[in-house]
């Protein structure tokens, strides 16, 4: 991407104002996902957005306001209204963590790399990161989407981690009317709490943290009015379970690597013929909080 920035910072409110093109010849297949890539079009918009941090008694945090529209001379035209809070706090002495995301979209002619993803992160975050812009960290077979989850989860979009490589049906009457693992609008809420106080391990000088997780969410592939918002959502899905993280640090050229192992047990509503509680795994990169 072509990136022009403008800052203005104060010691706990931030502002940026982003130009960015994303243009691509062909789909590469070194790419994680190259067919949510087009191909010979101008993804160009203009990303404005609005950080405060805060401390409060016990609690600290960040609010974010971004707005994110389609630029002149783009081959695409959509429009983002994001609103990201995440909080640290304690409760009976562990960490916990929280998170609550929601985007409104609007637009008819939407770049399939700028999608809200429902499990995870969509294709420009995947690029942001050194270890996911290409194949080659990531094993093939934990990738794709489809009937079942899959095994790999990137931080980023509604973080409903179970849920990693699911189409996300949407479904009237028994049949489907749509897939909905990337979409338009959606919010969701994510929680952790650190379980390190009492479960840690010490490898090579840093440490094995262990906590236990909870995400909910619900997305839509349609536009927003008063008189469709109940319908147009998908039902609420939810996950839960415990989960790993170490950090690799020292790395040649490059910033810490969050290697995270999640274990979501618990789906409340599960790929079919797969059991509410089940043993799920999936390897991930950076944390969800």
């Amino acid at each position: 991407p072509l990136t022009a920035l403008l800052k203005i910072m104060t010691m706990k409110t931030e502002i940026k104002i982003g130009l960015l093109s994303y243009y691509r010849t062909k789909a590469e297949n070194y790419m994680l996902y190259p067919q949510l890539w087009n191909v010979n079009k101008l993804n160009n918009k203009i990303d404005i957005s609005l950080e405060h941090k805060y401390n409060f008694n016990e609690i600290s945090g960040k609010i974010e306001l971004s707005t994110i529209s389609s630029a002149l001379f783009s081959d695409y035209n959509y429009n983002k209204f994001i609103l990201e809070n995440t909080n640290n706090t304690s409760i009976f002495d562990l960490g916990l963590k929280s998170r609550f995301f929601i985007q409104i979209g609007t637009g008819d002619n939407w770049a399939s790399e700028s999608k809200l993803h429902f499990a995870g992160a969509n294709n420009e975050e995947l690029m942001n990161n050194e270890y996911t812009r290409a194949n080659g960290f990531v094993p093939q077979e934990y990738l794709g989407f489809g009937s079942s989850i899959n095994n790999f989860h990137h931080s980023g979009g509604l973080n409903l981690r179970g849920y990693a490589g699911y189409l996300v049906p949407k479904e009237n009457n028994g049949n489907i009317e749509s897939f909905n693992y990337s979409g338009k609008s959606g919010a969701s809420i994510n929680l952790e709490i650190d379980l390190s106080k009492y479960f840690h391990v010490n490898i090579l000088n840093n440490e094995l943290k262990t906590y236990i997780f909870g995400d909910a969410g619900i997305i839509t592939n349609e536009d927003i009015s008063f008189s469709n918002f109940q319908e147009i959502f998908t039902d609420v899905r939810a996950d839960a379970g415990i989960g790993f993280t170490y950090t690799l640090k020292g790395l040649p050229k490059m910033k810490p690597l969050i290697l995270r192992l999640d274990l979501p047990v618990l789906l409340n509503r599960p790929p079919a013929n797969e059991d509410y509680i089940k043993m799920r795994w999936l390897i991930g990169i950076n944390r969800v909080i």
